[in-house]
């Protein structure tokens, strides 16, 4: 139903508009119909008219723990879970009936790349353990077309090499001695862990040459590159006395070696809002210590000191006299402060505990423009 408008008549009467009851029909009815938003609540349960951030949309991301943000939004996870999802910029889907089926895909708020993409999911209840999700940030296509794990990656070809983003932090360069003979100086090493360095092949998966590797005194990497025979064995192994450049398939396209890098671990920044203590403020009628007042009926005596009497009695009037006590000296009581217009005063105490302990809040502090101040806080990834 559309909405319904009140008729205001003719100035300054009203005359022709709706009576009283009828205008108040109308808004009855504008406030019923949920089809208007006029007629819902502002907030974030089901049926509510929702304002700009609510779920992190349209504005600044919810900050949540994750394992409790269950609703279909965006968000970022303070450092609270243990789950690995910490300081997250997370998206959540929810099933759209029950909140035990659910998944969350998020990134690590103030790192450089995607290369900590994690997911997981929910299952009756149960949130999964995180997994990384591969990309070209975390993930490389070796010389053979597979796909693998990747860290700082470093490509050598015949006469050149080629560093993925994560190379590229470090100061890696390209020695080439001899033919066949490569040496990649400063760099972070090998890798410690999975695989460090993967030989191209031909068609049939017969690698293209033999390598030989290894780390020097001085840190330099060193790659010799060989043509292949056959030992006595029957074995594959490098000709030494026949090194090669790295070579190029049958049409001519050049080959790389890849070789996997130590990845130096990087603490990431993360802001958060600088906070201070202040105490938490409530306006509360203001008392003090005030004089007060008993009330006694007395006798009414006229100008000649005899008593008024009306309709055959004493006629009695109220009299107002300070509360003392036994000595004269007046009591006090803590009473409400009235101006002098009559109206109670109130003040601004601060609130206390059912312990009468003082309450403190973080706020947030602002600068001069009013806008929020960041601190940096850094922790290492995982």
């Amino acid at each position: 139903m559309a909405i319904q408008t009140i008729n205001l008549g003719t100035a300054p009467s009203g005359a022709g508009g709706d009576t009283n009851r009828s205008a108040n029909v109308k808004i009855n009815a504008n406030f019923t119909d949920n089809v208007n938003a006029a007629s819902r609540l502002v907030g974030t349960s089901s049926g509510n008219v929702m304002q700009v951030g609510a779920f992190g949309l349209g504005g600044l991301s919810a900050d949540s723990n994750p394992d409790s943000f269950l609703k279909c939004g965006f968000s970022h996870t303070n450092g609270s879970p243990t789950s690995g999802f910490n300081f997250l910029m997370l998206i959540t889907a929810t099933h759209s009936t029950n909140e035990d089926y659910c998944w969350q895909l998020g990134v690590g708020g103030g790192e450089s790349n995607m290369r900590n993409l994690k997911g997981r999911v929910r299952n009756n209840g149960i949130w999964s353990t995180s997994a990384q999700i591969f990309n070209s940030h975390n993930a490389t296509v070796d010389s053979n077309g597979f796909i693998k794990a990747a860290s700082p990656i470093v490509r050598l070809f015949a006469e050149k090499i080629e560093l993925n983003d994560e190379a590229k932090e470090q100061a890696i360069t390209l020695e080439k001695i001899s033919i066949g003979h490569y040496l990649i100086k400063d760099s972070s090493g090998f890798a410690k862990d999975g695989w460090w360095i993967e030989i191209p092949t031909d068609t049939n998966g017969n690698k293209i040459c033999a390598v030989e590797y290894q780390t020097l005194e001085n840190s330099d990497l060193e790659i010799k590159t060989f043509k292949k025979k056959l030992n006595e064995d029957g074995d594959i192994v490098a000709n030494l006395d026949a090194p090669i450049d790295i070579p190029s398939n049958s049409k001519g396209e050049p080959r790389w070696i890849d070789i996997r890098l130590n990845e130096i671990k990087k603490p990431v920044v993360h802001k958060v809002p600088r906070t201070t203590k202040q105490p938490r403020m409530i306006q509360q009628m203001k008392y003090a210590p005030q004089v007060t007042y008993i009330t006694k009926l007395e006798d009414l005596v006229d100008d000649k000191g005899e008593i008024v009497i009306v309709d055959g009695k004493p006629y009695q009037k109220p009299v107002s006299y300070i509360h003392t006590d036994q000595n004269g000296t007046p009591i006090l009581t803590d009473q409400p402060v009235v101006n002098e217009k009559g109206e109670v005063v109130f003040e601004w105490v601060q609130a206390v505990d059912s312990e009468d302990n003082p309450i403190f809040d973080d706020i947030e502090e602002i600068d001069a423009d009013g806008n929020v101040i960041y601190e940096e806080v850094t922790y290492d990834p995982e």
